[in-house]
């Protein structure tokens, strides 16, 4: 859903982490209260910082110093829901719930975005330079592709129809794209090339 006109600009106030400490002296660490009260995906840690988007329902994502819990910077969405990210290469990534990929740098700066289809129901897989990511191509009748695009601009390498919405995220390992769908259908496609090398059609919950 898109941000209504009147919310744009006015990010919501983070209140100061409050610090705490186990009875014990043992553990010590800190919270941070997310406003809007939303169920929250993931958070990402890298480079000394945590990044969080503000839940299902919310138009903000936040960066916070893991040392101490500080804000370190908010940006606003215009679709809503941003899920849980990933975080390589300097760059942020990830989705909002109604349609846009996008990626920001570390330090909270906008890169590019794309409107990809309606919903995003998974989150990005990305590694050397590439983002994947599996949607709704609206442009075709709804029927679901997963994607490649350059992490740092954008531009689609490939493209390739899969069976339908995919459980979770895609997984990256040994030059392949790894992923399951709803339907139970397993794909093991190239990074470089969109191939599909496998493509097993097996009904995951059948005993």
């Amino acid at each position: 859903m898109k941000i209504d006109p009147s919310r744009q600009g006015h990010l919501p106030r983070v209140e100061p982490a409050t610090p705490f400490e186990s009875p014990d002296g043992r553990f010590r660490g800190w919270k941070v209260a997310i406003p809007g009260g939303h169920t929250l995906a993931t958070p990402a840690v890298d480079g000394g910082r945590v990044f969080l988007g503000g839940g299902f329902g919310s138009y903000d994502f936040y960066a916070f110093n893991a040392a101490d819990g500080a804000l370190a910077w908010q940006y606003q969405t215009s679709d809503d829901g941003p899920t849980a990210a990933v975080v390589s290469e300097g760059f942020v990534v990830f989705n909002t719930e109604s349609c846009e990929l996008e990626v920001l740098t570390v330090e909270g700066v906008p890169v590019w975005k794309k409107w990809l289809g309606d919903p995003l129901m998974s989150m990005p897989a990305v590694g050397g330079g590439r983002v994947y990511m599996a949607y709704p191509d609206a442009n075709a009748r709804q029927r679901h592709h997963l994607a490649c695009f350059d992490l740092r601009t954008g531009r689609e390498y490939w493209k390739q129809p899969i069976a339908g919405e995919i459980i979770t995220a895609p997984v990256l390992a040994e030059g392949h794209v790894h992923l399951a769908t709803l339907d139970g259908t397993l794909y093991r496609i190239g990074q470089d090339d969109g191939r599909v090398a496998r493509r097993d059609d097996r009904d995951l919950l059948s005993p």
